[in-house]
């Protein structure tokens, strides 16, 4: 949204729109943090930091994303140029919140041991994985407010080179997928990952689909329960 738009916006109006986004980090990191505990392979957009995450263990899962989308940003900056608006730096902030909140997520839920051990744990967490990542990511998108980096990049792409979200979200996750298959072949001599510890498996494809699949069901939800309309 522009800056125009958010000057005629109400105090009370901005603030519950940025919290509801916030909320939705949360559910978002949330989502991350089954994804890991599945071990069945992690979300498209944080392979690569995941990839850097297993190699080098003492840097945590929510700095490695922030670093990750640091560079988005930066990657945004260049292909916009003076298109880059001084308002598309709230992104940092919403990024640096998102890391906070994954961190935080991945200790919580790593702790968490109620089902048995095997394939009703895994699918049991995948599942939960969705729904929560969707609802997260619905959350953002209703809020109307900040986003998250990987989505300014895909908007950044429209604006320089043209072209519709919804095929440039896919050049987006093709990229950054051979982004983490690339880090897994250098670190680990395997391009899914670590053996135990898969980065990219079936968990990412089944992610992949069913998120976006899941968002058509949370998001126009959200829009009849909530005053989030323009």
């Amino acid at each position: 949204r522009n800056i125009h738009y958010f000057c005629k916006m109400k105090t009370k109006d901005i603030l519950i729109r940025y919290t509801f986004a916030t909320a939705g980090f949360f559910f978002v990191a949330l989502g991350i943090a089954f994804s890991v505990k599945a071990n069945l392979g992690i979300s498209v957009l944080n392979a690569p930091p995941y990839a850097v995450t297993c190699k080098f263990p003492q840097l945590s899962l929510g700095l490695t994303n922030f670093v990750f989308f640091v560079l988005c940003m930066i990657f945004q900056m260049i292909i916009l140029r003076k298109k880059f608006k001084k308002m598309d730096l709230l992104q940092l902030v919403a990024n640096f919140i998102l890391g906070f909140f994954i961190n935080i997520c991945v200790s919580l839920v790593s702790g968490i041991n109620i089902l048995p051990e095997g394939n009703l744990q895994v699918a049991v967490l995948i599942v939960l994985s969705i729904i929560i990542s969707a609802l997260g990511i619905s959350m953002e998108v209703v809020a109307g407010a900040w986003m998250l980096p990987a989505d300014m990049t895909v908007r950044a792409i429209g604006l320089a080179f043209g072209g519709k979200f919804s095929n440039n979200k896919i050049i987006m996750d093709c990229t950054v997928l051979a982004i983490g298959v690339v880090l897994c072949w250098i670190f680990f001599g395997n391009p899914l990952g670590p053996q135990g510890t898969p980065i990219i498996g079936w968990g990412t494809l089944i992610l992949a689909i069913f998120i976006g699949l899941c968002m058509k069901i949370t998001t126009p939800l959200l829009k009849k329960i909530s005053y989030f309309k323009d």
